[in-house]
Order: C-alpha cells, then structure tokens, then sequence
C-alpha cells in the first residue's frame, strides 16, 4: 500500500492509497476488508482508459496488473484460451503469434490491459470485419465486492426480459434485472449491454467495473488461411479520401468468405502533424486499409479507387503501425505537456448519418482553430471511419482553451444523439461530464441510468466499486471516506 498519483492516458488524476494483490485470494480479502468498512474501491491495471475511469473520486484503488494467472480448465476447444486480465494487448498478441493465432478485436491502442478491454468492450479497426470485443469472449470469472465469485460461461445463463438469477461459487444467490431499455444496433459501448435475448456474460462485457472485478477471461482465438496487408495511403484532399472512405465502406467484408476490407482508418491533417514527421504535413488527410493478400476482387476494387482519387503517397508493413500509433501518443504526451485534459468524442452514428455528423465535426474543428488562436496543433481527427466512428480530439493548451473544448463536444454530443447515434462507441462513459454537469448517460437516455443503478445494487448493495463510473451513488447509500 501506497499514497500514488492515479492518472489516466487523458491525463485525469488523483492520489490515492494503492493496494497490489498478488492473487485471486489477496483481492477477495481486500474487497471484504473494504466492504465491511464501506471503503469506495477503484480498479486500476495499465491506465490506459480516456474516460478517468480508473481516477477515484475518492477512497483506495486496487491495481490489478500483478494478479497471478489462475489455473486453466482443461476442457477448452481449440480456439480457445484462457488469460489472467493483467496480460496486455501487445503481449497477448505476441503469445497468440507463437501458433499463429490472432485475437481479431485488438484495439488501436495496445498498452492496455486485456481486462480492461473487457471491461469496456473496446475493439478496434476489424469491429468492421469481424466484430467487438464482446463477439470473442466465451467466459468470464468476476469477484465481487462483497468477496464472492462468479464463474460465467456463454450460453448459460440467457434472458428473454426476465430477471437474471446466478449462485456464485460460494453459494450465494443473485437476482439481477434485466435491462429493459432500447440499445443502439450501432458499434455502441454506452451503458449495460441491452437484447432482447441476452446473455449474462455480455451483461459484464463493457460493464465498466461497475458489477465485479474480472480475474480470468477466456477468449476466442483465430488463425488466418491467409496473410493479411496493411497500407496507409495519404491524400492531399481531406474529401477525397472521406468519398475514398465511403466507397470502401460500402464494399465492406463478407464474414463467410473473409473477403472485404478487414478495416478502414482515418486521419486528418491534424493526425497527420501528430505523427511528427514534417513529410506527412503536406496532406490532408490519410486513410489506413487492411485485407487478405488473396482477395484479388479487393484489390482490382481498391485499384479502381486509386484511379478515381489522388493519393500520390503510401506506407506498407511494420511501418503502418509505428505510423499509426505514434498518433495518439504525441497526443498524451502534449497533454502532459499543457497540463490540460483530453476533450475528445468517441460517438458512432449509423452509416447514413456519417455525412451529416462530419458537417459538424468540422464546424467544431474550425471554431476551435480559430478562436484558439494558436499555431501549433490544435485539433486531429482520426478513427475507425469504417464503423462510422472517428474521434474528434481538441488539443487545449490553457484551462480557458479546455472550457470551449467541452463546450464544442457538447454540441457535438447533442448532433450525434439527434443523428441517432450514440456517445460512447469503445471507450466506455467513465467519469466523463459536461460543462454544466451532465453525465454522458444523461445526454444519451436518462431511462438506462435508475435501470443500471438496480443492476449494480442487486450486485454491490452499498454501491462501492467504481464509483462514479457510468452512473453515479443512489442518493441514501452509505460509504466512509478516507
């Protein structure tokens, strides 16, 4: 245990007294111990979340990066893995490598934890082709705030709009509502997974720590018949490539014969400085494309795209990646810099809305540039364009430039709801709030959030674990501050 400073990848933080267990047992032991003390509890592993999700409010945070992997069930089918949520994103894909195999929804970002991807149902470029996080994942084993444990498997336990009920392994029984609220069919990860038919696990899956922690995960793992190319290719007009990125949406992939662009990426200008390298300054845009070597209809497809629009430049291989990635990471680390918070949007609209919502976009973007008043980077847009899903990020560099940041996401917010989209497609809501105080739930559909709050109260009564995030404390529930 120590006083650390908590401080996520949009640089929110706050100190608070860390505790490391080293086992499954260790963070049974510390659940109990703060439960019985009413202690609010935050988990944290690489801290690698955009929505402060792991900076508490207030009490203890309980890393979990150093937790041991549990014992494997012997009974698994070939594709099959089981993994300790600590494993990070990089590394899993790494192991997975060693037989060939693949996890098809990795994120953008791979410094984060498995179990926090899990706990966001984030996914990255191939939720185009093959689907989010929750697609992948058969099995999942949750401690509880109040010590015990739940082992579940997919396809156990479905709903048809009843209330779930789950004994944990201690013998507890648990009643669980059933979320009766409309769910977007887009890529959405705002608020409790909602179906008509819906199974527990998915319940857990983009939950945001608010029901249980997760100590073991088991995913679904892939090997390709064939290799798989990544290019970027860079155009000097921003609309040609989002017309080049609309064309290559409709196309789209045909899960049944793996044929199809595997992902769509983009970024704007401002991505473009981002990475550095004063070459790329001279576009305005870029698009990133993934596909199967053997797919010779893709490639006479994406050929006839090349004659149709101007991309006079493109990157393939290792070098895809390391441009890609350094994105984001120069953003962190201006953020750091300015000392300012991410403002950033991660809404998805149905694909026929797109056009409409990138009018707004890019009415906040110049607003921003404009009244900012600032040379340097200011805004970078850049995303999965595929899903219809682009993160818009506004680079404050004063508290008066981070003021008009939330207030220009605000109204982005609002024009996605209006679009019928919605305002969290991977990263979960977190903390996040706007400037008058409204929390992402609010904005999307106040309905879900005295459901969720039943949801988390049939699960953890006094409402300690993760407060904060998604919904906030029943007015009446008891805690202690420390």
């Amino acid at each position: 245990m120590a006083l650390e400073t908590i401080q996520d990848r949009s640089n929110r933080s706050a100190e608070a007294e860390v505790f490391y267990p080293e086992n499954e047992a260790d963070l049974v032991a510390l659940l109990k111990r703060f439960n019985t003390s009413k202690t609010p509890v935050s988990i944290a592993a690489s801290k690698t979340t955009l929505t402060g999700s792991c900076v508490p409010e207030s009490g203890v945070v309980v890393n979990v990066m150093q937790l041991d992997p549990l014992p494997e069930k012997k009974s698994l089918e070939p594709n099959q893995r089981l993994f300790q949520p600590a494993i990070t994103i990089d590394a899993l894909d790494i192991l997975l490598g060693k037989d060939n195999k693949v996890y098809l929804p990795t994120p953008g970002y791979k410094k984060c934890s498995l179990g926090g991807n899990v706990a966001t149902n984030a996914s990255g470029p191939r939720t185009f082709s093959f689907g989010s996080t929750r697609d992948h994942v058969w099995f999942l084993r949750v401690v509880l705030m109040e010590g015990e444990i739940l082992e579940i498997n997919r396809g156990d336990i479905i709903s048809e709009g009843e209330d779930f009920m789950v004994h944990s392994l201690g013998g507890k029984t648990y009643e669980i509502p059933y979320p009766n609220y409309l769910w977007a069919p887009i890529k959405n990860a705002t608020g409790l997974y909602a179906a008509k038919s819906l199974d527990l696990i998915d319940l857990f899956i983009g939950s945001e720590g608010i029901l249980g922690v997760i100590t073991q995960v088991g995913i679904n793992t892939h090997q390709f018949a064939q290799s798989v190319k990544t290019e970027a290719y860079f155009f000097e007009s921003e609309n040609e490539a989002l017309a080049c990125a609309a064309a290559a949406r409709e196309y789209g992939f045909d899960s049944k014969t793996n044929t199809g662009f595997i992902a769509i990426e983009f970024m704007d200008g401002g991505a473009l400085q981002l990475t550095k390298n004063k070459h790329y300054e001279n576009y305005e845009a870029a698009l990133e494309i993934e596909y199967f070597v053997n797919d010779q209809a893709l490639i006479l497809f994406w050929q006839s795209l090349q004659n149709k629009y101007t991309m006079p430049e493109k990157l393939v291989g290792p070098a895809v990646a390391e441009f890609r990635y350094s994105i984001p990471l120069n953003l962190s680390n201006l953020l750091r810099k300015y000392n300012t918070v991410k403002v950033a949007s991660d809404f998805s609209v149905p694909s026929q809305k797109f056009a409409a919502m990138w009018d707004t976009y890019k009415v906040a973007r110049q607003k921003f540039e404009t009244l900012s008043q600032d040379e340097n980077i200011t805004t970078a847009i850049w995303g999965h364009i595929g899903d219809c899903h682009v993160h818009c990020n506004f680079i404050p560099q004063s508290t008066e430039q981070q003021a008009l940041a939330k207030a220009l996401y605000l109204d982005l917010a609002q024009a996605c709801v209006q679009l019928g989209g919605v305002v969290s497609a991977e990263h979960g809501v977190g903390k996040k709030k706007f400037v008058n105080g409204q929390t992402l739930l609010e904005l999307q559909n106040p309905d879900m959030i005295p459901v969720i709050q039943k949801i988390k109260a049939a699960l953890d009564p006094l409402f300690l674990l993760n407060v904060g995030n998604m919904v906030s404390r029943p007015s009446g529930k008891g805690r202690k501050e420390v």
